[in-house]
């Protein structure tokens, strides 16, 4: 029992060093470079509520996931989706970096689907 308590503690150290530099900040990076002025506020406020609702989601049906298809089981669920996230991401969320946040609303207009290994986007 001490050694599974170790290893939760030492697993759980491990999910914090990796997501708190990576995935943790990751939707409020987003946020703050995609939206023009004239509609910030009403944008960041969206999706500040969409990410509060979909942690929410996550909190209230881990335990009956887990429940009802064994824990490995649910925890694979939910990297299925991350992975379809960032698949997502790579292919439809264009690079930012030097481009004037007056101009990133540009991105969007002029291409469908970006790909992650082009310099597209550069101004």
């Amino acid at each position: 029992a001490v050694v599974s308590t170790q290893s939760t503690g030492a697993g759980l150290c491990l999910y914090v060093a990796g997501f708190a530099p990576g995935m943790g900040p990751l939707p409020w990076l987003i946020n703050s470079e995609l939206f023009p002025m004239w509609c910030r506020d009403t944008a960041i406020s969206i999706t500040t509520t969409t990410t509060w609702i979909s942690n929410a989601l996550v909190a209230m049906t881990f335990l009956s996931i887990s429940q009802g298809m064994g824990t490995y089981q649910a925890f694979s669920l939910y990297l299925v989706a991350c992975i379809t996230a960032i698949i997502y991401f790579l292919f439809f969320l264009p690079e930012t970096t030097g481009i004037p946040l007056e101009k990133v609303h540009q991105l969007f207009k002029d291409r469908i689907i970006f790909s992650p290994f082009s310099s597209y986007g550069r101004f």
